[in-house]
């Protein structure tokens, strides 16, 4: 059994699942061969616990109390595109399949479900979604560990607060492209900042990395922060 569940072990995932019978048997099916895996029993608490870290796949229900799965994962595909889920319901509906696909869901079970379907789905999202890397790399000495959110420079960890950190990693989510100046207040900052907050906040970020370059304000637009998967030498830094 190891060997068949040895490739979802650098896997972090988050159930959301109010059906207790049914989050149990997932949790205790899964749990010892992941990463991480968390389990919400409902839509607030699993928006609080994605907040809190970051997840390489959703397994969420639609049904759930004080907010369903779509409101859920549609806050969350706001604040980061990329996130991939399955979906696990009982109600079965043209309507819910539908809205599952335009949503890009990789997957969609309908309830009871098979723990060795389920399985084969998860082993193939793994297979098909291996990191090549845990590191990527920044200008002038910085490294970033990409699964455990840790950030180096020249070798010693450097420490955010808990906003700046939230910060990077929101621009670090969606690296390489600009990120607009909407999408961090609504996501750092609770919809309560503004552009100054967000300069003073970059401000310092760059002085605890020791880098001026790091992250580009991309004027009327919003933040680019730009990285590398692999080690820059000396004489090629990233700019």
């Amino acid at each position: 059994m190891w060997r068949v569940f040895d490739c979802i072990k650098h896997l972090k995932i988050l159930l959301v699942e109010n059906d207790v019978m049914c989050g149990e048997i997932i949790k205790k099916t899964f749990m010892k061969y992941c990463l991480s895996f968390e389990w919400a029993k409902d839509g607030k608490d699993g928006l609080e616990m994605y907040h809190q870290q970051k997840f390489d796949l959703i397994i969420c229900d639609i049904i759930l109390p004080r907010l369903n799965g779509f409101d859920m994962l549609e806050e969350i595909l706001y604040e980061n595109p990329n996130q991939d889920f399955i979906i696990i319901t009982s109600y079965d509906t043209d309507i819910n399949l539908i809205k599952s696909l335009k949503m890009k869901a990789f997957f969609y079970f309908r309830k009871p479900i098979d723990m060795r379907d389920l399985q084969i789905i998860l082993v193939n999202y793994a297979l098909n979604n291996q990191k090549p890397t845990q590191f990527g790399y920044l200008e002038n000495g910085i490294k970033l560990d990409m699964i455990n959110e840790r950030i180096y420079k020249n070798d010693q960890e450097v420490f955010l607060s808990p906003k700046l950190k939230k910060f990077f990693w929101f621009l670090m989510q969606n690296a390489n492209q600009v990120v607009a100046y909407e999408s961090i207040i609504s996501y750092v900052y609770d919809n309560e900042a503004s552009l100054n907050t967000l300069r003073m906040a970059i401000v310092r970020i760059k002085k605890f990395l020791e880098s001026e370059d790091i992250i580009t304000n991309v004027s009327g637009a919003g933040y680019l922060l730009k990285i590398n998967k692999t080690e820059p030498n000396t004489h090629n830094k990233l700019a």
